[in-house]
């Protein structure tokens, strides 16, 4: 297994957040015991598709503005070098336990420095266009007070010169959606006892099950909105990055725990069904 990570690694850049994907194999790799999972036989699968794919990037005319577009996630960070829409280059980077501890403000801006120090060579001669999903950090120069972190972060950036542009929701096109699920799944599968039965409750389900039927033998005439919309990931159904939860206890439980668990604190009605469709559909 660290064979195949070793080549696969070899095409990371080819593959847009080839670290956040490859972390449940990672995991089954660590320490004196080697436990293969059901998500790391996915990912491998998964990948043994990508590095036999032809690679979609450009090469990189430096008559035009480069466009760098930063994604985090608590399992690890991604960006996406590209031109007029067109990707050139990918990077990703899994973050260790002490990152993973770094609050949303720290992560993104951690992934922006990553992300500039590894394409120094294309963005230090001229301006460039640098998008962010965190809208705090378009303020970051106008901080009077930075702790040391942020300070040499801050001191690392003024070696570029780039305009900084905040990307909302659906704009944001670096957030590559596998990353989402994947992380979401490893989440659910560590704290939720019995997750995987999710699965085979798909089956009879009456809201997914004709959907899930679907995606598993597509056949002419799939209407566009399940092909477009609906993804399986690791036997898992997904609207985009919301992962769809079928009838059951397994609804009432999500629902409990945003509303009225000690952190979530009882919110509102709104409140409460912003928490679930953020990630569950």
């Amino acid at each position: 297994m660290r064979s195949f990570q070793e080549l696969a690694t070899f095409y990371r850049k080819f593959i847009r957040n080839f670290s956040n994907i490859v972390a449940p194999i990672t995991d089954c790799t660590k320490g004196k015991t080697f436990l293969w999972t059901t998500v790391a036989e996915e990912i491998f699968n998964f990948l043994k598709k990508k590095v036999t794919e032809a690679p979609i990037l450009e090469l990189p005319d430096f008559d035009k503005v480069f466009e760098v577009d930063c994604d985090a996630l608590h399992v690890g960070i991604g960006s996406v070098l590209s031109q007029a829409g067109r990707p050139i280059a990918f990077f990703s980077e899994k973050l260790d336990e002490v990152k993973q501890k770094y609050s949303t403000y720290d992560v993104e801006f951690y992934a922006i420095v990553q992300a500039l120090r590894h394409w120094r060579h294309y963005l230090v001669p001229k301006e460039f266009v640098l998008f962010t999903n965190h809208i705090a950090l378009k303020y970051v120069n106008t901080h009077m007070k930075l702790n040391v972190i942020h300070a040499k972060w801050v001191s690392f950036l003024q070696g570029y010169t780039f305009v900084l542009k905040h990307k909302f929701g659906k704009q944001n096109q670096v957030a590559d959606s596998l990353s989402h699920r994947v992380a979401l799944l490893i989440t659910m599968e560590n704290e939720v006892i019995g997750f995987d039965a999710l699965k085979e409750l798909y089956v009879s389900d009456t809201d997914f099950g004709k959907i899930v039927e679907q995606l598993k033998n597509p056949v002419v005439g799939i209407p566009d909105l399940v092909r477009g919309e609906y993804f399986l990931q690791d036997g898992y159904l997904f609207k985009g990055k919301q992962l769809c939860i079928p009838i059951g206890s397994m609804r009432e439980n999500i629902i409990r725990e945003l509303h009225s668990s000690v952190l979530a604190g009882r919110f509102g009605k709104d409140k409460t069904l912003a928490l679930v469709t953020d990630k569950y559909y």
